[in-house]
């Protein structure tokens, strides 16, 4: 019986990285028919999860800044997080199920307190390691190590508003920055369409077709090069 339950729990635990751990990225989601940043952003379709959000001269080219490698370093981190909390999860079931069917035998008892024991333990340090990453991706970014006070956004929307990273609110279950708050859809003419996006404005390469315009400071997260920048592209 214990066996039938144990290769349950691990098929599912098999089908968890199809939904688990397929982490979203708010950085190469399109809307609307086209992303903020679109042809500025190296996309999870084009580069995967890790190179996500890196500008194109970077994946082109290899021009890389700092934003780039921390961006690389901060998605890596979060798959590995993820890839970890999941075990701790997987273990807290096996611990659990243990526990009820041990039927008065000390010996599963002892087994199950020690999976929740240890998965306990692996919890602390996924927290621990999170927290971690967000101090050094935010002392990377602004030289600043304090993490601030910063929320995780919610699903169910009882954090929107709240501050989630500098210069961003959470907008439901995603930590937007304050340039797409302002500028959330794209601007469809007849003859362009315009729309606001996160850049390095130092680095920042676009298409023929597409026009940098202005830019404004304190708007998205990261250095003070990171400007929210229009950019326009003629049909």
């Amino acid at each position: 019986m214990m066996k039938r339950i144990l290769t349950i729990v691990a098929l599912i635990f098999l089908l968890l990285p199809q939904s688990t751990f397929a982490a979203t990225y708010p950085h190469c989601t399109p809307y609307d028919g086209g992303s903020s940043n679109r042809g500025l952003v190296c996309t999870e379709a084009a580069c995967g999860p890790f190179m996500c959000g890196i500008s194109i001269a970077c994946s082109d080219r290899g021009d890389c800044t700092t934003g780039d490698i921390v961006q690389v370093f901060g998605n890596i981190g979060n798959f590995v997080t993820a890839i970890v909390a999941a075990l701790v999860f997987l273990m807290y079931i096996i611990g659990g199920i243990n526990l009820m069917t041990a039927g008065g035998s000390s010996e599963k008892i002892a087994k199950g307190k020690k999976y929740i024991t240890t998965s306990t333990l692996g919890l602390v340090i996924v927290l621990v390691a999170f927290a971690g990453i967000r101090t050094l991706v935010s002392a990377l970014q602004t030289g600043n190590l304090s993490t601030g006070a910063y929320v995780q956004c919610a699903p169910d929307g009882s954090t929107d508003g709240e501050p989630c990273d500098l210069n961003s609110k959470c907008v439901g279950e995603v930590c937007m920055s304050e340039c797409l708050i302002d500028h959330p859809e794209p601007l469809f003419s007849a003859d362009q369409t315009i729309w606001y996006a996160c850049v390095d404005e130092t680095t920042v390469v676009t298409p023929p077709d597409v026009t940098k315009g202005a830019c404004v400071s304190d708007q998205c997260p990261g250095a003070a090069n990171i400007r929210c920048c229009q950019f326009i592209q003629q049909k």
